[in-house]
């Protein structure tokens, strides 16, 4: 299991990804990729499952979070303006010109993230897994787009237009909130229809210095069941 903790002031940060028994019974790579940066209060989530049926599976889930992060750069240094049509079609542009050259269709990926800019967090999700936010009653959650296929999901993909991206955008209060970015690998192992109190449970029932110990005995568990490589991120602004 890979894991990333981090506490700048108010805020704590954890990513973890963990690949599955299928892929390690096969040699192969995890083809997640989970990370985040944080500057001024602000901050990128980020978390991405590659296609399981596509060869350069890892790569391009690595490319979605490399393009995630450039875009916050590129926010941050006021280059960009914080509108959703804005960053969905930075980060896809970004995506593209990391992978100049190669077959997209090699490298096809889902997308979870969560921007922080402001007095705002901006959600952007494609494919399965999902990205919520908690903050006391008021709970958010994307849409999720799943398949009866194995292996398939709405991704980057050749094809793939930026008009496809999920996104809400929630104004902020001055509140203790948590965000939360997972591939399906992790969503999977929570009950149907209970992921919002899953996230509800992280704002108000986990304390900040607990949420890497939790989140990783979760992992642990649901890994009896689930053969998928498993990727989760969190924030958790407690004042």
């Amino acid at each position: 299991m890979i894991a990333q903790e981090s506490k700048r002031a108010k805020l704590t940060f954890v990513t973890l990804s963990d690949v599955g028994t299928a892929h390690q019974t096969l040699n192969l790579p995890n083809q997640d990729s989970a990370d985040f940066r944080e500057a001024d209060g602000d901050f990128v989530l980020v978390v991405s499952d590659g296609v399981g049926s596509c060869k350069c599976a890892d790569r391009g889930s690595k490319a979605v979070v490399d393009s995630c992060i450039s875009t916050f750069n590129t926010l941050k240094a006021r280059t960009l303006c914080f509108d959703s049509r804005q960053v969905v079609q930075n980060i896809w542009k970004e995506w593209h010109s990391i992978l100049a050259g190669k077959n997209l269709d090699d490298y096809c990926a889902t997308v979870k993230a969560a921007f922080k800019y402001g007095n705002s967090i901006l959600l952007v999700s494609v494919g399965d897994g999902f990205c919520a936010f908690s903050s006391e009653s008021k709970q958010v959650a994307t849409e999720s787009f799943e398949t009866s296929f194995l292996n398939e999901t709405d991704c980057l993909n050749s094809t793939f237009s930026p008009e496809c991206f999920f996104c809400k955008e929630i104004p902020l209060e001055d509140k203790p909130y948590v965000v939360v970015c997972c591939t399906d690998g992790f969503s999977n192992g929570i009950e149907a229809d209970k992921e919002l109190e899953f996230v509800k449970e992280l704002e108000s029932g986990v304390s900040a210095s607990e949420l890497r110990t939790e989140l990783e005995s979760f992992v642990n568990a649901i890994s009896k069941a689930s053969f998928d490589d498993k990727s989760i991120g969190v924030v958790k602004y407690a004042k």
